[in-house]
Formats: structure tokens, sequence, C-alpha cells
């Protein structure tokens, strides 16, 4: 975040979480964490100081068994967040909650709240997630006066839309993914769009396109994003007057301190989301944990009061990117050439776009290289399927899965003379979703 945002209040409420997590008698994780680092923790006096407190990542969470992670008595554990997925080492990830919303949550984040859904006219709602997910658990089991909660199955999206239409469900949960697939079962059984008035969605990035097909869709739904991560919940959320801008722009909630840590030494350049929270008492307070994704952090005054926007994704450089409900990564990308490098000089750029194929919103990879000799059609044909068949966007899933179930469009090469700096594109996911 930008370095004047950490004021005298962030401070104070940083180092309470700090003294919290520290001192603290149910868990000893971040005090054997930072004596490994060799961090001894003192007062936060500056920005300076806040910073030289060692990152989390989801790793060292993994290693670390449950119940020793867990900073207030058992009893006090009101649900556990799971990772949707599974992690890099093939290990569900389980977060501790003490509670199902954050003490300092302002109105305009509570979209979901009871108040805010029957003001929609809403009565009920499906909700399409997975299983495990946090969002799944806590909006089948928070009572709503007067709102039925119904479970859909993201598994088998065809039998979702059929109980959509026989209860007349008003609103929908779920994430844009499944929502864009969710939209042509609904068509299939001749659901009544006009119906919903409310949708609500969490998780991937949702791009400009997207956005417009699902407003095409569903003509006269209020429709609202929050940009969540499973383990900590909301992060950044959109107020009323963000309802017609770009939908991968939030504020900043108010119980989280954001930093960018960019690898790029100019100013205000996307780089990687760290979180702090700045609440105590959590069954689990993250302290600089970074989220693994990509944003930038801006003054742009809003109409609701707030001054800091957090745009999520961009179209600068990356390591890696979330979209279409699957993971494309840098090292992934660098995996699948290992057959053809022989072929390519250093560097590659993959771009990502979305285009609507026969009304259905498809990505579309374009990956860009240089070649050490003469392009040929052999040479496009070999990268295109040893891509298309070794790049992994899920853990068992490659590209040409994709494509072969017509998720995603045919991968296109394109052989270059050169970088037009002279210099070799390393690491290069360059996204055009926003």
């Amino acid at each position: 975040m930008y370095k004047e945002t950490f004021t005298l209040e962030y401070l104070q409420k940083v180092q309470k979480v700090l003294d919290f997590a520290v001192n603290n008698d149910y868990s000893g994780f971040y005090r054997s964490k930072y004596k490994e680092h060799g961090f001894e923790l003192q007062a936060i006096r500056s920005y300076e100081d806040f910073q030289k407190i060692p990152l989390l990542s989801r790793s060292e969470i993994l290693a670390t068994p449950l119940k020793d992670r867990i900073f207030v008595p058992r009893k006090d554990v009101v649900h556990y967040a799971f990772s949707a997925g599974t992690t890099d080492q093939n290990k569900p990830l389980i977060m501790p909650h003490h509670a199902f919303t954050y003490k300092t949550a302002k109105t305009p984040l509570r979209m979901f709240s009871p108040e805010r859904i029957a003001k929609l006219g809403v009565d009920i709602i499906m909700v399409l997630r997975h299983p495990l997910s946090s969002p799944f658990i806590k909006q089948l089991t928070v009572p709503k006066k007067g709102i039925l909660s119904v479970p859909g199955d993201i598994r088998n999206l065809p039998l979702s839309a059929k109980l959509a239409k026989e209860l007349g469900i008003n609103c929908i949960s779920t994430t844009p993914t499944v929502l864009t697939f969710f939209l042509q079962e609904l068509e299939k059984v001749g659901f009544d769009f006009n119906l919903i008035k409310f949708v609500y969605m969490t998780g991937e990035l949702c791009s400009s396109q997207r956005l417009a097909l699902i407003k095409s869709k569903m003509p006269k739904a209020y429709i609202d994003i929050n940009y969540t991560v499973s383990e900590l919940s909301i992060v950044g959320y959109r107020c009323s007057h963000l309802a017609d801008e770009p939908p991968n722009l939030f504020h900043v909630h108010t119980a989280a301190f954001l930093e960018i840590l960019s690898e790029s030494e100019e100013a205000n350049q996307p780089g990687n989301i760290v979180v702090t929270d700045t609440e105590t008492p959590r069954a689990f307070p993250f302290i600089r944990y970074r989220l693994g994704d990509i944003g930038l952090i801006e003054r742009q005054k809003c109409a609701c009061g707030e001054e800091i926007m957090l745009k999520l994704g961009g179209r600068s450089r990356y390591d890696f990117l979330r979209f279409h409900g699957v993971v494309l990564h840098t090292q992934a990308i660098e995996n699948s050439l290992d057959a053809v490098r022989n072929f390519l000089e250093p560097g590659f750029q993959m771009h990502v776009y979305e285009e609507l194929i026969n009304e259905k919103l498809t990505p579309r990879l374009v990956f860009k290289v240089v070649a050490k000799e003469a392009a040929s059609p052999f040479l496009l044909n070999l990268l295109k399927e040893n891509v298309s068949q070794n790049l992994f966007l899920t853990a068992d899933k490659t590209l040409d899965y994709f494509v072969e179930n017509k998720i995603f469009a045919p991968l296109e090469v394109e052989l270059i003379d050169a970088w037009p700096d002279g210099k070799a594109k390393a690491k290069n996911i360059i996204s055009h979703l926003t």
C-alpha cells in the first residue's frame, strides 16, 4: 500500500496484532517462525520497521499441524475455511476462524447480509460453490430470517439448473467461472432470467467482457463482486459507485492492511499482494501473508468517500494469473517447453484473452517466442502440440484437456524475430482480461 497510508491508526492496530500473535498462550507459531528467521519483535514505529517483519507463505502454514496454529481456545472456533482445491504440497489448506464476519466490516461490505438481501427482494438463494469452501458453509448455515438458502452442485450444473427453475430462485452466490457455465444450463431449461434480483460473486478475477455477458443475461439483477481469499474471507469490496467501473477495481477492507511488493524499481507498478490482519483476537492472525495474487494500489477518489483503490490483475508483468477457474503459472509454462527448448531463444510471453465463441465466453492463449532458426509450419505445430500437451492449468489437467472439452480455444503460437527492446521477456504472462 502507499507508504503514507500506514497511518498511526494502522501502526497501532498492527502492533496489537503482533503482540497478540507472539505473546500467545495457545500457539507458538509466530515465535518459532521469527526465531528461525532471526527476527526479534520490537515496537513498530514506522513503515520501515513494519517491512522488516518476515513474510508469511502458505507452505509455512501447511508445514504446521492445525492444532499448533490456533491462537484462541478451541471452543471459540466457530468454523474452518477450506481451500477449494489442494495446494502444491497436495494438502488441503484448513484455516480456523473465531467469527463468521469481521468486527469492523462497514455496511457496504455486508452485501450478503439478510438486511441487504431483503431490500433487494430476495427470498431464495442458490449457493453454487465448492462444498468445502467457506462461503458455501457460511451461506447455508448462517440463519437469514425469511430467506431460504439452497445448495447447488457445481459438478452437476444441468441438475442445478433444473432445481433453480423448479424452485424459482432469485439470487445466485457463486464464482464468475461457475456462473458463466451455469448460464448456459439455465438457458437450456428455459429459466426466466428476469427472476434474478441479486448476483453475488467472489473468487477469481471477473473480466469486463464476462461481466457484460452476465449483465446481458440477467438485466434486472444487482451484481456485486468481492475480492475474497478462502483462508481470509473478504480482502476487497465494491461499493455501489463502482458498479459501472471495471470489475477489477475494489476498495480495501478495513480489517486488513495491504502491501504491493513489486520487482520493478519504478513507482506504482503491479506486484504481489501481501496482507496483514488489523483485528484481534483472530483464530489465526495473518501477518505479511503473500496471497498469491497480483495487484496495484492507486489513489483514486470514489463518490463513497474512499480514496484508495485496489486494481486486481492488470496488464503488466506476472509470474502467475488466476482466471476461469485455473492458474497459469510461469514455471508451468517453462516446464512445458522442455522438449522444444533447443529451438528457442530464452524468454517468452503468454497473452491471455477472452472471446465470444458461439455465445460462450472462451479464454484464448497466445504464446509468443523467438525461434533460433527461421519459422516454419513444422516448428509452429511442434510448439503448439508440446505446450498444449504439457502445460498444466490444474494439478492434473493440461491445456489439451481444456481445449478438447471446448472450455478453452486452441493455443495460438506466434514466432517473432526479436523482442522490441532487445531483451528476453522471461517470466511474462500478460493479461488482456480487464
